[in-house]
């Protein structure tokens, strides 16, 4: 199992990838990764009783004693966000991608949430609309954004954030 490397064109690398630990990296071979690849912040989409359920720890409070940084977004399965707290955590991550450093993103599959983010990303640093976005990450990643409502908050945030 490996990271996949989103090509947004930035001087760190952002990388999307299931949840270390959980239901598909039992032995957190994704983790061992994290460090291969020198990530430093680490966007999490899931609540903590999710990651309590997955992996049976506090995977956030494991970051921070690791020494990562963590944007947290909190999203359900299935479901999308609030358009202001998902502008704000693409923007940071934008930013510290454009100051060289390297991010992962993650929710348990790595499809949907992590999908609708990596969507964003598009749309905000690549100029994507909001269809061009879902069909760019799907190419990469099969089966990502997983639900009609995931799909409605892509097309509003590139409605509402044109990129470049």
């Amino acid at each position: 199992m490996e990271l996949t490397l989103l090509p947004l064109g930035l001087p760190g690398n952002i990388y999307r990838s299931p949840m270390p630990f959980g239901q598909y990296d039992r032995t957190g071979v994704l983790y061992q990764a994290f460090w291969k690849q020198e990530i430093q912040t680490v966007v999490l989409l899931v609540p903590d009783a999710e990651c309590w359920i997955y992996t049976g720890m506090d995977l956030r409070a494991r970051y921070f004693r690791d020494g990562l940084n963590v944007i947290h977004l909190p999203m359900k399965d299935y479901r999308g966000v609030d358009i202001p707290s998902l502008s704000a955590a693409v923007n940071e991550s934008l930013r510290l991608a454009s100051l060289g450093v390297n991010l992962d993103i993650h929710c348990h599959a790595g499809l949907g949430r992590t999908g609708l983010f990596a969507a964003c990303l598009a749309c905000r640093q690549l100029g994507m609309s909001g269809e061009d976005a879902i069909l760019w990450i799907r190419g990469l990643v099969p089966g990502s954004v997983e639900s009609d409502e995931q799909e409605q908050v892509i097309r509003e945030f590139a409605a509402q954030h044109p990129g470049k």
